[in-house]
């Protein structure tokens, strides 16, 4: 419920106002949960002002480059993603990766949620060879800590098998997919916004194979994912319309698919995001 830890995070931030402690590092961390929770409302704007604040307080406590500020960088880069913005992204990630490599901590589970986020942006950038590369050493990172069966491993599985689709490799992809699936049943987590993207990625699997029913099926349930978090205006639920209106082309029902992706645009337009556009 994004509007419910809205409320909750504007409560703690209204405490460290009154209490006048709003220039430390947890109100920082504060800002960087408003931001997010924005961004998953679909308030890119809203996400980064909040972003912009907490680099700030970091700036002017003089801890940029702290694991803190590594963690509004990759914030900040989400944001810049979800807008279109992949150079920005790239950036952020990498100098969030940079302060890592000072802090000579490369090889713990919060650098393998960095190596995916770069993975990611090479994979936008058609340069599978190197997203495939660091996507495999975050892989290595979570085996190697025995934490295969947390979120950012099921991330980085859904994101190698979306360069296996890519390349044509449908049953390395499938495998990908049903692995990062399994994480998420295992958590009790298969309604949260990382599973509907799983499902997105899914739903374009079945359909490069033809299999519009099954693509339908995914859809729906990631679409209903946001719906129940209130998230109906952000990019990814305008992520899924288009695929919808995608599927719904492939079975020549064109008015219908003409609905879904206007409605994806105007929802991409509103939130000021270009991916996808």
């Amino acid at each position: 419920d994004l509007q419910a830890a809205s409320e909750k995070y504007e409560a703690a931030w209204a405490i460290y106002q009154r209490a006048g402690t709003t220039g430390g590092l947890d109100a920082a961390t504060l800002k960087r949960h408003l931001g997010l929770v924005s961004m998953h409302q679909g308030d890119l704007m809203g996400a980064l002002a909040q972003l912009h604040m907490a680099w700030g307080i970091l700036e002017r406590t003089e801890t940029t480059k702290s694991l803190a500020a590594a963690n509004v960088l990759c914030a900040r880069g989400d944001v810049y993603l979800k807008s279109g913005n992949i150079e920005g992204a790239k950036a952020e990630y990498n100098a969030a990766w940079k302060i890592y490599e000072e802090h000579g901590i490369v090889k713990g589970t919060d650098a393998g949620a960095i190596l995916w986020r770069i993975g990611n942006i090479f994979s936008f950038e058609g340069n599978f060879a190197e997203a495939r590369s660091r996507l495999g050493v975050a892989m290595q990172i979570y085996e190697a800590t025995n934490t295969k069966l947390t979120l950012d491993a099921a991330t980085t599985m859904r994101l190698l098998g979306i360069i296996e689709v890519e390349q044509g490799n449908y049953e390395a992809a499938l495998a990908m997919y049903e692995e990062s699936r399994r994480v998420y049943e295992a958590r009790k987590m298969l309604c949260s916004p990382g599973a509907a993207n799983l499902f997105r990625n899914m739903a374009a699997f079945h359909r490069k194979r033809g299999d519009f029913d099954n693509a339908e099926e995914m859809l729906k349930a990631a679409w209903q994912i946001y719906a129940s978090a209130g998230a109906m205006r952000s990019p990814d639920a305008a992520a899924i319309l288009r695929h919808q209106g995608v599927v719904l082309m492939h079975k020549g029902e064109l008015l219908a698919a003409r609905v879904k992706l206007e409605e994806a645009l105007e929802i991409h337009h509103d939130a000021g995001s270009e991916l996808g556009v």
